[in-house]
C-alpha cells in the first residue's frame, strides 16, 4: 500500500460509518468523498490536502469560505476520472484538477478567474470536460473565457483556452462556437468597429502531437488583446497582476527583500519589474545581441526546460526601437504604457517578436525567442511573462 492509499484508508476511517463497509478491503472512490476531501484540504488539513496532491496552496492562508465545489465523473473504456472544481470569492484559490479512480493527480489548473460552470462534451472520437469562467478586468472590461481540456485514457490535458466575450463600456464583442466536429471547432465572430458589427470566422484544427486545438488566426484573441492593453485600470492598485498582487489581496504583505522567493525579477537600476514563472532565470548586466543592429547591456530572462527567452535593454528617451532592431515593428497598442511591436516571425526553429515599451522618459526594448514545436503549448505562460511587464514611471 502506497502512502497516498494510507493517507486515503486515515481518512475514511475518520469521517464516518457511511464510509466504511467491513465486508471489503477498499472503499470505492466517490463523489462525495472527494468533495470532503476537497473540503477539509481548504480548511489546512494536511493528510486531505496530500492525498489530493496538494489541491490547496499551504504558503496561503485558508479561504473563509468556499463559493462552490463541482464534482463530475467520467469513464474513457476501463478507467473512471473525477473531474474537481473549487470556486472561491478570491480567485487566487480557484482550481479546476482530474484524479483517477486511485486518486492519483492526472491534471490541474490553477490559473481560472471569477466565476465558473462546468458541462460535459464529447464527439466520435474524443470526450472533453469544458470549464467556463466569468469575471472582471480593470474595473470596466467583463470577460467570459472558455477552457476545453481532452480526457484520454493515457492523456488529459488543457485542448483550448480562448475568450468568447468581451463587453466594455462601449461595446460587446463574441465568439460562438458554431461547429465542433472530430478534429475541428468553428467559431463565429461578431466584432464591433465604429459601431458597425462585423461577422467573421475562425477554425481551430486538433493537433495530435500536443493534443490541442489551434487556429492560424487567432483573430478574437487577437482583438482582445488590443482591447485590454488599451484600457486604463480604474482598480486603485488592487487588482490581481501576478503571485505578489494576489499575496498582497490577501492581505499578506510582502516586502522587497521577499520578491525573489516568488519568481519576480526587479530591476531597480533600469526601473522595471517582470513576473518570471518557477523555473526562469534572470541574468543581469549581460550583453544583448540577438536581432539587434549593435550589441547593448541588459537583463536576460530563460527557461532551459522551454527553450526560451526574454531579453530587455533600456534605451534613451529620444531614441526609438528602429535604431536598433533588424525587424520593423508594424503594429501598437497605447493603455498605462504604449507599446509598439513586430510580427511573430520563423526563424529556422524558433520564433522570434521584438517590442519597444515606452512610458514617460523610460523606453525599453523587448525580444521574445522560443521553439516553433512547442509555441502554442505554453503560449499562455510567455503572454503572462511579457503582460506582467511593469515600469516605474
Amino acid at each position: 500500500m502506497n502512502l497516498k492509499s494510507i493517507v486515503l484508508a486515515i481518512l475514511l476511517l475518520t469521517m464516518g460509518g457511511c464510509f466504511v463497509n467491513k465486508n471489503k478491503k477498499e472503499v470505492p472512490l466517490s463523489g462525495k468523498l472527494i468533495e470532503t476531501l476537497v473540503k477539509r484540504a481548504f480548511t489546512g488539513d494536511r493528510a486531505a490536502n496530500d492525498s489530493l496532491s496538494n489541491i490547496y496552496d499551504t504558503l496561503l492562508p485558508p479561504p473563509f469560505s468556499i463559493n462552490q465545489i463541482i464534482i463530475d465523473s467520467l469513464k474513457i473504456g476501463s478507467s473512471k476520472f473525477f473531474s474537481v472544481i473549487a470556486e472561491f470569492e478570491n480567485p487566487i484559490y480557484n482550481v479546476f484538477a482530474v484524479y483517477d479512480s486511485a486518486l492519483s493527480l492526472k491534471l490541474i489548473d490553477k490559473s481560472l478567474n471569477g466565476y465558473l460552470t462546468q458541462l460535459r462534451r464529447s464527439d466520435s472520437k474524443r470526450s472533453y470536460w469544458e470549464v467556463y469562467e466569468e469575471f472582471k478586468t480593470k474595473n470596466t472590461l467583463s470577460f467570459k473565457r472558455y477552457n476545453l481540456y481532452y480526457i484520454g485514457k493515457d492523456t488529459i490535458s488543457k485542448s483550448l483556452r480562448t475568450v468568447f466575450e468581451v463587453v466594455t463600456p462601449s461595446e460587446k464583442i463574441v465568439q460562438d462556437i458554431v461547429g465542433f466536429a472530430d478534429d475541428v471547432i468553428n467559431t463565429k465572430l461578431y466584432l464591433s468597429s465604429n459601431s458597425t458589427l462585423r461577422e467573421t470566422w475562425d477554425t481551430y484544427v486538433w493537433n495530435d502531437i500536443n493534443f490541442k486545438y489551434e487556429s492560424q488566426l487567432n483573430i478574437f484573441d487577437s482583438v482582445v488583446t488590443s482591447i485590454f492593453h488599451n484600457t486604463k485600470s480604474t482598480s486603485m492598485g488592487n487588482e490581481i497582476r501576478d503571485k505578489i498582487s494576489a499575496y498582497r489581496s490577501l492581505g499578506v504583505e510582502v516586502s522587497a527583500d521577499s520578491i525573489n522567493t516568488y519568481n519576480n525579477f526587479k530591476n531597480s537600476s533600469d526601473r522595471f519589474t517582470i513576473f518570471l514563472p518557477e523555473g526562469w532565470r534572470a541574468l543581469k548586466n549581460v550583453m544583448v545581441t540577438k536581432q539587434l543592429k549593435k550589441e547593448m547591456p541588459g537583463s536576460h530572462f530563460i527557461s532551459n526546460t522551454l527553450g526560451a527567452s526574454f531579453s530587455v535593454v533600456k534605451i534613451g528617451e529620444t531614441e526609438k526601437a528602429e535604431d536598433y532592431f533588424t525587424i520593423p515593428l508594424t503594429s501598437e497598442v497605447k493603455g498605462n504604457y504604449t507599446v509598439r511591436f513586430s510580427e511573430r516571425i520563423a526563424t529556422k526553429k524558433n520564433f522570434i517578436q521584438c517590442f519597444e515599451v515606452s512610458c514617460i522618459n523610460l523606453k525599453y526594448l523587448v525580444i521574445f525567442e522560443c521553439p516553433i514545436l512547442t509555441y502554442t503549448e505554453h503560449k499562455e505562460v510567455y503572454e503572462d511573462i511579457m503582460n506582467s511587464f511593469g515600469v516605474d514611471c
